[in-house]
């Protein structure tokens, strides 16, 4: 990590380099043209403007430092088996990382709740269609046992009405 952070830091300090280069280069060619005291104000603005690019550079650095090291963090405890980290412990990373603030933070907790939401929310939904397809099952059961239980009175009922001499012709015959 400190070799990733050196190369950095050099690539950095180059690009700062070759930016204060492209600056003079303007500033010559601005020079040329207006009063020093118009050349004093560009150089201090460019100064400025420099210094700010260098500091808002190793303010990126330190926070690649520090999630490069939450990183490692998470990936050692995925190997020992702990999920993510505690609500306090994310806080308390994302209150010490600059330039992450807790919104960041909070809203990627919130999405990994939101995934864990959404597979609940799916498990969820799979059991309710399970408890309704057995609920179904059931109602097809029932449904077929009365079925066969009809079937069962009518040739019962057939078999009476031969019994005592009626047929359905009479039957029909009488409807009319």
């Amino acid at each position: 990590e400190e070799d990733e952070d050196e190369e950095e830091e050099e690539e950095a300090e180059e690009e700062e380099e070759e930016e204060e280069e492209e600056e003079e280069e303007k500033e010559e060619e601005e020079a040329n043209g207006h009063s020093e005291a118009d050349q004093r104000r560009a150089v201090a603005e460019a100064e400025a403007e420099m210094a700010a690019k260098a500091e808002q550079m190793f303010a990126l650095l330190k926070q690649a430092d520090e999630m490069q090291r939450a990183l490692a963090q998470l990936e050692a405890q995925e190997a020992s088996g702990q999920d993510e980290p505690a609500d306090d412990e994310a806080e308390e990373e994302a209150e010490e990382a600059p330039g992450l603030g807790l919104d960041d933070t909070q809203a990627t907790l919130e999405e990994r709740e939101g995934a864990d939401d959404s597979d609940e929310a799916v498990l969820n939904r799979l059991q309710s269609l399970e408890e309704e397809k057995s609920r179904f099952e059931d109602m097809l059961k029932d449904s077929q046992k009365e079925h066969e239980d009809l079937l069962s009175r009518l040739d019962d009922m057939r078999s009476l009405m031969s019994a005592v001499g009626i047929t359905e012709e009479d039957l029909e015959n009488a409807d009319m």
